[in-house]
């Protein structure tokens, strides 16, 4: 009797085995398409997400920056004409002064329309659906780029000229000041 026990519940096991280890035929297997979609659709969210949240960040660093540049200049432009000024009035030809106050100003104008025009691309950028706008998002995304290499150009170019005329121009007057000082003493 053991025996047979122990055959039929060799068999059972065996058929068990088989069962578990035999590969689905084709009307039990679950689909995994939704799956798939569903899990490609939550990555294009999460990726749309991620650069939503990156654009919102850097648009405020644009906003900080473009606020610290205009004070930064408008500071130097500030001290630049009362410079002037102040050389007009010591009797100093301030052609020189003049010409570079004059550069320095377009460049900045340059870099203000530079920095705006940027900005203006990454808040339209912003109002564009990551994943529903068939690309216009990534073309716009490109086009910051190439904005903000403009931008740093720009910068960089307003930078460059007050180096190269203003400081030139301030130094001459103040060896010029400099002269005069030691000539009254």
């Amino acid at each position: 009797m053991n025996k047979i026990i122990t055959l039929s519940l060799t068999a059972i096991l065996v058929t068990l085995a088989l069962i578990v280890s035999a590969p689905l035929t084709s009307a039990q297997t679950p689909t995994t398409e939704p799956a798939e979609t569903t899990t490609t659709e939550s990555d294009q969210s999460t990726r749309c997400n991620i650069a939503q949240a990156r654009l919102n960040t850097r648009i405020t660093q644009v906003d900080k920056a473009k606020v610290t540049q205009a004070a930064t200049y408008t500071t130097l432009q500030g001290k630049l004409a009362k410079l002037v000024a102040s050389a007009e009035t010591s009797g100093y030809d301030t052609a020189e002064l003049l010409a570079a106050q004059t550069a320095v100003k377009a460049k900045v104008e340059v870099y203000t329309q530079k920095a705006t025009a940027y900005a203006n691309i990454l808040m339209s950028t912003k109002n564009l659906s990551c994943g529903e706008s068939s690309g216009a998002f990534a073309s716009s995304l490109v086009n910051a780029r190439a904005a903000l290499t403009e931008t740093r150009t720009a910068a960089l170019d307003a930078r460059t000229t007050f180096k190269e005329k203003a400081i030139p121009a301030l130094k001459a007057y103040a060896t010029w000041l400099q002269t005069q000082t030691e000539e009254e003493k």
